[in-house]
């Protein structure tokens, strides 16, 4: 009998001792948007009652990864009582209450296609302006919108080359959210670069000298021209075209060439300078020449060949 007394005296102090615990309510929102990474108790429930360091340490306690930004995750509470096990927290000092299924939601921004390309275009633009050229954005290509979680949201322009350069590229964007990487987007760019260029106005024969009336001047867009063309007529007018040219034509530097002023065959002085001393002979021109080029000339008088620069029609010099 006292046997049984004594046991009966321990189980009701036992639960007195339990009974005494402070219990803490755990109550989990149906609904909940969170802005960080990882998915706090605090942050979907709201805690109350017993002990505040206990308060605390159960509010700070990660259950789980976070959704993607604007991505939603479901949690029960078979998962969430997991988590508290895991955690070596007492399950019998809490009251869960937890609905069916608590959907979190991860809070987002959406930066649309339109804002991208308005960055990219704004980039360009300065980059043209600090160059002085007349370089304009055609189209901006942006496959989709971005989103992002909520934060402070840095960009940084990357191109594979020179933004600005004529034709399509690719650009690149560098997206970080409170100073963090988040994505990379690609911009495919098109570019037109207007530009004055010397035009033929009529067709032009082979070796025709080109004069003011043969041509004129355009402002066009470059971007898929070569990079040798002309965009001064006074590059142009004086010399001869190397071939046959078509009416319309953008003139490149390979088109024309400067006339000869000496040709094959033609008798030349050479005139030979050294020492204070000048010497002078009868020479012929072995191939046609410019002004200023170094040409085989023979001289008449040895019927040796020497090399020569082109002085004028009828001059050329040998230096020593």
């Amino acid at each position: 009998m006292k046997v049984r007394l004594f046991i009966i005296f321990i189980l009701v102090a036992v639960i007195s001792e339990a009974s005494a615990l402070p219990v803490v309510t755990v109550k989990v929102q149906e609904k909940t948007e969170v802005g960080r990474e990882h998915i706090r108790l605090g942050d979907i429930a709201h805690i109350s009652g017993g002990d505040q360091k206990f308060v605390r340490r159960l509010g700070d306690l990660i259950i789980g990864k976070a959704p993607l930004p604007g991505k939603t995750r479901s949690l029960d509470e078979r998962y969430i009582r997991l988590r508290l096990k895991q955690a070596n927290i007492d399950i019998g000092q809490i009251r869960l209450v937890v609905p069916g299924k608590a959907v979190i939601t991860r809070s987002y921004r959406t930066i649309s296609r339109k804002k991208i390309a308005d960055i990219v275009s704004e980039y360009i633009r300065k980059k043209s302006l600090s160059r002085g050229d007349g370089t304009t954005v055609k189209n901006i290509i942006v496959q989709k919108d971005l989103v992002v979680p909520k934060g402070k949201i840095a960009y940084r322009i990357i191109n594979g080359k020179e933004a600005g350069s004529s034709g399509r590229t690719a650009v690149y964007v560098d997206f970080t959210v409170d100073g963090h990487f988040h994505k990379k987007i690609r911009a495919l760019v098109d570019i037109e670069r207007l530009a004055n260029v010397v035009v033929t106005s009529r067709p032009l024969g082979r070796h025709k000298i080109i004069t003011k009336e043969d041509i004129y001047v355009k402002r066009t867009d470059i971007s898929k021209l070569q990079v040798n063309i002309i965009n001064d007529p006074k590059k142009v007018v004086g010399r001869r075209t190397r071939r046959s040219i078509d009416p319309a034509t953008v003139l490149r530097t390979d088109l024309v060439e400067l006339p000869p002023i000496v040709k094959r065959g033609d008798i030349v002085t050479i005139v030979a300078e050294a020492g204070g001393m000048r010497i002078t002979a009868l020479g012929k021109i072995k191939k046609k020449g410019h002004k200023g080029e170094r040409l085989k000339v023979i001289n008449l008088n040895s019927k040796k060949e020497i090399y020569a620069r082109v002085v004028d029609s009828s001059t050329v010099r040998v230096m020593f």
